[in-house]
């Protein structure tokens, strides 16, 4: 529903997990075939990380709407977001990431966070209640990614 009443020029921010449990399949298909792409790696595992974080920290932050509205559907996306994380180590063991890759990466998530917090592509939210610490949190979480993506250069 939110991607379908999205601008097309905002499409790009509102699918987050899908894109990264897309682009795994690019960077593994890439190694596959013996090619290697730094800077996609860097975004790709910083994005499933990050992503697989926020949702998580959002279903638990507002578990009562979720519990109530679909129980079963939300311990799965609990669980599949874990999952994201968990297979985004898969990515250092087949690319290094280079310090131009996490510019790029820092750049890129921030643009991210400020279309999703400033010009409305986060997900839909039963409340803004939390907003703010959803901005906060989603900002030091792109850092800190950045900063602990360095060990994989």
């Amino acid at each position: 529903m939110q991607l379908a009443s999205t601008p097309i020029i905002k499409i790009i921010f509102v699918p987050d997990c899908p894109i990264y449990t897309l682009l795994i399949a690019c960077v593994l298909a890439l190694y596959l075939a013996g090619k290697k792409n730094e800077t996609l790696a860097t975004i790709t595992f910083i994005g499933l990380i990050k992503y697989g974080l926020w949702t998580v920290f959002v279903i638990t932050l507002y578990h009562e709407y979720y519990i109530a509205s679909n129980l079963l559907m939300y311990i799965l996306l609990f669980v599949l977001h874990l999952g994201m994380i968990a297979e985004a180590y898969i990515i250092p063991q087949v690319s290094r990431f280079s310090k131009s890759a996490l510019m790029i990466a820092l750049i890129w998530f921030l643009a991210n966070d400020i279309m999703d917090y400033f010009f409305g592509t986060a997900p839909y939210l039963p409340d803004y209640i939390y907003h703010n610490l959803l901005l906060a949190e989603s900002i030091l979480i792109t850092t800190i990614l950045v900063i602990y993506s360095r060990k994989y250069m």
